[in-house]
């Protein structure tokens, strides 16, 4: 999250996907999601929900 607050990205919208980013980065996990440019330059690795639903193969109820 320091990397957007340096690039001027606004943070006050996006606190819930900062929590999200910062569990994330401190447990060694991936985000899954649908818009991963929420999480771009929070250090977060991401995969696209829909790429995610096609490469396990499973279903989400939408």
């Amino acid at each position: 999250m320091e990397n957007k607050h340096r690039q001027g990205e606004p943070l006050d919208d996006h606190v819930s996907d900062a929590f999200i980013a910062a569990v994330a980065v401190t447990c060694g996990l991936v985000v899954v999601s649908r818009n991963e440019a929420e999480f771009r330059n929070t250090g977060a690795k991401t995969i696209n929900h829909g790429i995610y639903r096609t490469l396990v193969n499973i279903s989400f109820v939408d």
